[in-house]
């Protein structure tokens, strides 16, 4: 079966979660169509490295204009599919507008299989007109598709509510053989060295990946529950690595204030990069803890940052937000907290410093679970099942 996929952003440097998960989805995919998979993306000019990008993709230079933009992607599609074979044709959408590729897909196109991927669906704290639009959307789409496909539990509830017929989860693709656990001094000596940090490698270090928000990383909280834990005598450091985008530049102004008000900025370390998987590996490695204190919505679902750094063994401190209670099980293979207390914040870190057996215990339990059900070859026989019967 010929099957295309129309994509955004589907080069270097993967400094987005649906980036990421893309990337690690096409290649499970060319694995399991080979020469029968096409991959068209639009080039996403606000992080586009021209050297480092992948021969097996076509990409489509943009314009100014998004939905423009999805058109020409889709209208590419067109151009190479023999209209004898339009009926066996399945064509994944992630990333352009689900809305403006599909309506002359379906309109030129006829018969083509329309599957349009999910990772986030960000009505849930949109204003109420904005929300209003985005659920109208969905229900246009639902007309428009075949089926769909998500990497959240969530989300295949929610599709299906807005009428999607055939909704399938898939599991992120997650590479457990890049993302492996590591020596937590050779990752602090990597980070010291390539980032010019100056971490301790013998203190209780705390990392956190990702964009950084008010709403994603409400570093009050977590730099006043880290103070409370040096009162505690124990020595730690925070660790903070968040991609290359102007906004993350600006709000780590902002955080590195505030510690330095609160007179711990000599322990907080904050770098604004965009890291390879061998260097996020190392990141991950660094840790003794691995924080995602999101108070809402904010990233892919599950958040990839917390499925790679269970991957790496780590013990994972997260909010209850999106699927992530699905993932984890409390106290079996990482922790919950809702992030609002700094004192309470504290104990749990303070709790976990305290007992390294504990943190090692829950670290492979996380990992376990990783290699069991996110890794690409789990996914892979997922495909599988879904494309062919059987896997």
């Amino acid at each position: 079966m010929e099957t295309y996929i129309l994509a955004k952003g589907l080069h270097a440097p993967y400094n987005l979660g649906e980036a990421v998960i893309l990337r690690n989805l096409v290649r499970v995919m060319f694995e399991v169509y080979g020469d029968q998979l096409k991959v068209i993306s639009l080039v996403d000019h606000s992080r586009y490295q021209r050297s480092v990008t992948d021969p097996r993709v076509s990409y489509v230079e943009p314009t100014c204009n998004f939905y423009v933009d999805s058109l020409r992607v889709a209208v590419q599609a067109l151009r190479s599919i023999p209209a004898r074979k339009s009926r066996a044709t399945s064509i994944h959408v992630s990333g352009i507008s689900h809305l403006a590729a599909m309506s002359i897909l379906r309109q030129i196109g006829g018969k083509l299989r329309l599957i349009p991927h999910f990772y986030l669906l960000q009505h849930s704290y949109m204003t109420r007109h904005f929300a209003e639009l985005n659920n109208l959307s969905l229900h246009i789409q639902s007309r428009l598709a075949s089926g769909a496909i998500t990497t959240s539990p969530a989300i295949a509830s929610a599709l299906k509510s807005f009428g999607f017929g055939q909704v399938h989860h898939i599991p992120p693709p997650t590479d457990v053989e890049a993302l492996r656990p590591g020596d937590k001094r050779l990752g602090v000596k990597r980070l010291n060295r390539d980032l010019q940090l100056s971490i301790n490698v013998d203190s209780f270090v705390m990392v956190y990946l990702g964009h950084i928000n008010p709403l994603r990383f409400p570093y009050e909280v977590l730099l006043r529950a880290a103070r409370m834990l040096g009162s505690k005598g124990v020595p730690w450091e925070f660790v903070v690595l968040t991609p290359s985008f102007r906004r993350n530049a600006l709000f780590a102004k902002e955080v590195l204030e505030s510690a330095k008000n609160l007179r711990v900025s000599d322990r907080v370390h904050i770098a604004v990069v965009d890291l390879a998987e061998d260097a996020k590996a190392a990141a991950y490695n660094a840790g003794d803890l691995v924080l995602f204190p999101s108070h809402g919505p904010t990233a892919v679902d599950p958040p990839l940052t917390v499925l790679e750094a269970m991957a790496c063994g780590r013990v994972v401190l997260a909010s209850p937000v999106q699927s992530v209670p699905l993932v984890i099980t409390q106290n079996e293979n990482g922790l919950l907290a809702d992030f609002r207390s700094p004192k309470e914040t504290c104990e749990l870190m303070y709790s976990l410093y305290r007992d390294e057996e504990r943190r090692g215990r829950i670290g492979a339990k996380a990992r376990s679970l990783m290699v069991d059900q996110y890794s690409m070859d789990k996914v892979k026989e997922k495909i599988c099942t879904l494309a062919f019967g059987n896997s």
